[in-house]
């Protein structure tokens, strides 16, 4: 079994590195050792994809949803623009009624009223710019997928890496959240890609020019 074989590396982990680390270490070995399951929670999770807008009995609506990984990230990076603009502002307030004596309890908004307003500001800055495009494909903001070469290859020829390759094995945006390769992948195939070299800490030392996948004809 694959487990009796990779026990021991799985147990050192265990032992010498912080819990979080482990973790996900743990759950890297376990995607590649059951590629299969893996593939089915990824997908199971794509169909969950739901959002709800229900207007409440007293006043207001309440919103309900899920978002599978993929898509996860990318709207929480594009709102924490929008929450960080929202917090901007208030602090461009306080600072204007109370100069440099303003402090983080001067602001007229809580950080959940901000997230509220944020998400509001999302909703009309989608149809403010172009009222011609009904579903705009491309965003301004970045987000930053980590895929390592070895584990890139073998999934785009239809193979899984051996799982004792668990510990350097990456798969993830750059905060951290897990991709199933094959998103990693298809965002390739959409976006932009560019070369980085991170070191044993996984801290990025070179980072090369973006470009397309595909360009030109081939990419047409």
């Amino acid at each position: 079994m694959l487990l009796a074989r990779d026990a021991g590396m799985l147990l050192d982990d265990a032992v010498n590195l912080p819990y979080v680390e482990f973790e996900a270490n743990l759950h890297m070995w376990e995607a590649l050792a059951d590629p299969v399951g893996d593939a089915d929670r990824t997908e199971r999770a794509r169909q969950r994809r739901t959002f709800n807008l229900q207007p409440q009995p007293d006043g207001g609506w309440n919103l309900t949803g899920f978002l599978p990984e993929p898509g996860g990230v990318e709207f929480a990076e594009i709102f924490a623009w929008y929450i960080d603009a929202e917090w901007r502002l208030d602090w461009a307030d306080a600072r204007l009624r109370l100069g440099n004596t303003a402090t983080q309890a001067d602001l007229v908004r809580t950080e959940p009223q901000r997230r509220a307003d944020a998400l509001l500001a999302m909703a009309r800055a989608s149809v403010s710019r172009d009222p011609n495009i009904a579903r705009p494909t491309t965003s301004a903001i970045t987000v930053d997928v980590l895929l390592d070469h070895h584990t890139m290859q073998a999934h785009a020829a239809g193979q899984t890496p051996d799982p004792r390759r668990f510990r350097n094995v990456i798969s993830r945006t750059q905060s951290g959240r897990r991709l199933h390769p094959d998103d990693a992948i298809n965002a390739a195939l959409i976006g932009h890609i560019r070369r980085a070299v991170y070191d044993t800490s996984g801290t990025i030392i070179e980072l090369g020019r973006r470009s397309r996948l595909f360009r030109g004809p081939a990419r047409d």
